[in-house]
């Protein structure tokens, strides 16, 4: 299992959920290229169900569009609004 690995879009996110497993993905809504955020959790999520996300965002309506996807009930996914202070985002581990 990896700890850490940047990637520039959400393409590329995709291409490598099959070769390995982190203990949890950080993925900004805004990604470069064709998929955002929500693309690439289901992705994830397809492959392994029980993928811890966080989405971190500037976006407040993105909680109502993931309650929206049955694919999110009942999983592990939270929302970081921006910015982000270091005390919350170590309150997600």
């Amino acid at each position: 299992m990896r700890w850490l690995r940047p990637f520039l879009n959400g393409e590329d996110i995709i291409k490598e959920i099959n070769r390995v497993t982190y203990e949890i993905y950080l993925i900004d809504y805004r990604l470069p290229c064709n998929k955002n955020a929500i693309d690439v959790a289901i992705e994830i999520l397809n492959n392994f169900t029980s993928a811890r996300i966080l989405f971190i965002t500037v976006y407040e309506h993105l909680q109502n569009e993931i309650s929206k996807n049955h694919i999110f009930i009942d999983r592990n996914i939270q929302v970081l609004l921006k910015p982000i202070k270091l005390v919350k985002l170590k309150c997600y581990r």
